[in-house]
């Protein structure tokens, strides 16, 4: 249920987002209501994932992907957004903490 909540608000900020960015609508994505739905969403996101990294194995392969994945995300939105590219997103946090996770795993397992 929290993960379809997060996804519900990622979505919904990210749509205002892109209708500042492409079709000049007169919102600030960066105040009020929309900032607060923005900061939720990638909240939950890591609270969810946290539980989620307990479920399951492979946590060093798993996080090379999405980290592979952040990189990706940025490669594309540099040229695309110039100065406002994305340098280190919900992505790339993901990716670094699962491989620490499973760094620390191997180091202390018992």
């Amino acid at each position: 249920m929290l993960r379809g909540i997060a996804i519900l608000l990622m979505s919904t900020f990210h749509l205002g987002f892109d209708l500042v960015a492409y079709f000049n609508v007169g919102l600030n994505s960066y105040t009020g209501t929309w900032f607060y739905v923005g900061r939720i969403s990638a909240i939950l996101f890591m609270v969810v994932s946290g539980i989620s990294s307990t479920l399951g194995g492979r946590q060093i392969r798993r996080g090379i992907y999405v980290l592979g994945a952040g990189l990706l995300v940025t490669l594309v939105s540099l040229p695309v957004m110039g100065e406002n590219y994305v340098r280190f997103g919900i992505l790339h946090f993901f990716g670094a903490v699962m491989i620490l996770k499973g760094l620390l795993d191997m180091l202390f397992k018992t």
